[in-house]
């Protein structure tokens, strides 16, 4: 009993754990579609807004989503969400996120901002910026 006892917390502590260290920044879902090396931190990345209008030598690199984590509001404020948006944009070797879906809170399940979009990279934009 006393061993069940020991396993039953053990898993306990395991729970507490993955839910306190996923709590504190935004969830994120990355679907690439092109494989590219990451870029450099300090590139800059143009954000495009639902509907607005991109340059047709864009090549598509995948999509991102930019969710609330479900504890603490203040790690999901638009701005944080848009730097992860950034990174994560950067990560997969993209220069443009393009915002196709923006939940803000009081539309979403909760207080936080939230982003889905895609993610290209456009070499007219690289070449302008070295």
């Amino acid at each position: 009993m006393n061993l069940k006892h020991s396993k039953m917390k053990t898993i306990a502590f395991l729970i507490f754990l993955s839910v306190a260290l996923s709590g504190c920044y935004p969830s994120k879902y990355v679907n690439v579609l092109s494989k590219r090396a990451p870029l450099p931190n300090n590139t800059i990345v143009h954000i495009l807004g639902v509907g607005q209008t991109l340059p047709a030598d864009a090549q598509l690199v995948g999509q991102l989503y930019i969710g609330a984590p479900g504890v603490d509001p203040k790690y999901c404020t638009y701005d944080e969400v848009v730097h992860e948006a950034l990174q994560e944009t950067l990560n997969m070797g993209g220069n443009v996120f393009q915002i196709t879906e923006h939940g803000s809170p009081g539309q979403t399940a909760t207080q936080c901002h939230t982003l889905k979009g895609d993610v290209y990279f456009l070499e007219t934009y690289n070449r302008m910026h070295q």
